[in-house]
């Protein structure tokens, strides 16, 4: 695991035990989140999530922040709303007075999840604008017209106006741990040529700045961005996510978080409640140094010492008809760690959410036999979700893996979505709405691209109450499932400081090394 958690797991313990009779100084935390007005976070275009919930974290996480009205053209800017100049707890923000009623952005997804890491005091830093190009957060387009680079000015200042605020409480200190950005759907074609090197820029800048008032702040700072909005919808977005994605590659300091799967609203260019829980979730675990993205499924089963599980040998079908043989085993499957079907041995288990798992042949002529699921209320199936768990098949003790491939039988109306967990049961990643298809996924060290076994979970849940399958009609040769990297996971050290789900990505976040100089596709 990276810095940031590691030390903030120390931070949790430290700030349980308080000195008796004395105020507890309090080391913060801090990141910055800026952007145009996915970052921002719109309600409105019929959002089926108009609100975040609720969540312990939000009560737990300071927040400071001041947004820019979308239709400002000056320094100091116009706002939609502010903090008042105040420290407070993450919370909605003020809206437009008009579509949106308020404004929520990523920042609630990612409080949380480093809240559920075991992050403690934590401030998350906001200063969103509604829209505009990335010269507005141009610190040299600032010097020769600081209304021109308005969101230059304005971010600087408002992290100068929270961090005075925060240090003006006697013996708290911070640490800037990092830069949150999301930007670029307004980018012209000549700002998106320079979108990598102005988000750089603006990291440097920002570092530089608040090092001359707080020396050795910024110190091990790393920044992430996440994928814009309809990336591949212009020339200019699709240059801009080319630059923020070569940016990453090539430094050990940036990391880029994929988006491109998560559902837009109505407007085709902002991204709903939901996406934006995830992409908080998503920049979270990433600024944690961990990492879980799409891949391929033939990338999985191609890399070395993978492994590879066929659901037909469990129950053969060899006679072709609709609604063949069905077999029903109790939770938790274990025939996999025996070597169902005379295969060899895989350390993996499997939960229906119906109390058991169910192998099908619901594919008419086709010779195969699959898990079935859905909660189809006709068809026996195994409920509208199914877990796979990674465990030694020896010792029994957790395991988790690198990456996972799977082939799935669904329509995008069953709403089937995989969610991949670490030991612990935190959320890695979630996807969005998956279809029939063979799907792969990687989980990496998000600063470095190093493999990093940290997938222990992974639950495909559908929502619709039809059937659905894991597994694809095939013969009884082809690869249903496939993982590599497969390892067991830690036991927790004799601190108790770290779970074994943070030991084993503290082991490879200290294997950390530059990313090679091309970027994934």
């Amino acid at each position: 695991m990276s810095r940031l958690t590691l030390r903030s797991l120390a931070l949790a313990l430290a700030a349980a035990v308080p000195l008796a009779g004395a105020a507890r100084a309090v080391d913060y935390d801090v990141y910055i989140l800026t952007g145009q007005s996915n970052s921002l976070g719109t309600t409105g275009s019929g959002d089926p999530l108009p609100a975040p919930g609720v969540d312990p974290a939000d009560g737990q996480t300071a927040f400071f922040w001041s947004n820019v009205s979308a239709s400002n053209t000056v320094y100091p800017p116009v706002l939609y709303g502010d903090s008042a100049g105040g420290i407070t707890t993450l919370q909605t923000q003020q809206g437009d007075g008009g579509a949106n009623p308020t404004f929520w952005g990523p920042e609630f997804g990612f409080a949380r999840t480093l809240s559920a890491l075991g992050a403690a005091n934590t401030l998350v830093i906001k200063a969103s604008r509604g829209g505009g190009s990335n010269a507005l957060w141009d610190k040299t387009t600032f010097e020769a017209s600081d209304d021109a680079g308005h969101m230059w000015g304005h971010v600087r200042d408002t992290v100068d106006a929270a961090l005075t605020t925060l240090t003006a409480t006697p013996g708290d200190t911070f640490r800037v741990r990092g830069l949150l950005y999301l930007q670029g759907e307004s980018n012209t074609v000549g700002d998106a040529a320079v979108a990598g090197d102005r988000l750089a820029d603006l990291a440097a800048n920002l570092a530089a700045h608040i090092e001359t008032s707080h020396p050795g702040t910024t110190a091990g700072m790393t920044t992430v961005v996440g994928e814009i909005a309809a990336s591949s919808g212009s020339a200019a977005r699709l240059t801009t996510t080319t630059a923020q994605r070569t940016l990453a590659a090539n430094s050990d300091t940036v990391a880029f978080v994929p988006t491109s799967d998560l559902a837009l609203k109505s407007d085709g260019i902002h991204f709903g409640g939901e996406a934006k829980l995830e992409i908080g979730r998503r920049m979270a675990n990433a600024m944690a140094g961990r990492q879980v993205a799409a891949g391929t499924f033939d990338g999985v089963a191609a890399t070395a010492g993978s492994e590879s599980i066929v659901f037909d040998l469990v129950v053969a079908d060899g006679n072709g008809a609709a609604n063949g043989p069905i077999a029903t085993f109790p939770n938790p499957y274990e025939g996999f760690l025996t070597g169902a079907g005379g295969q060899a041995a895989a350390g993996l288990t499997v939960e229906g959410s119906a109390g058991s798992v169910v192998f099908a042949d619901y594919y008419g002529t086709l010779v195969t036999s699959d898990i079935a699921a859905g909660g189809d209320p006709v068809n026996a199936n195994s409920g509208q979700s199914i877990t796979l768990s990674f465990i030694d098949p020896v010792s029994r003790a957790k395991a988790a893996v690198a990456g996972i491939g799977f082939e799935l039988r669904a329509v995008g109306g069953d709403g089937v979505t995989a969610t991949f967990l670490d030991a612990d049961g935190v959320a890695l990643h979630q996807t969005g709405i998956l279809a029939d298809g063979r799907y792969g996924y990687e989980a990496t060290e998000s600063f470095t691209g190093d493999a990093a076994s940290l997938i222990h979970q992974v639950v495909i849940s559908g929502t619709d109450g039809t059937l659905w399958t894991l597994g694809h009609p095939g013969d009884a040769t082809t690869t249903d499932l496939t993982y590599h990297g497969f390892s067991v996971v830690p036991e927790p050290t004799t601190s108790g400081l770290l779970g074994g789900a943070a030991a084993a990505a503290a082991a490879a976040a200290s294997a950390r090394h530059r990313k090679p100089s091309s970027p994934s596709p």
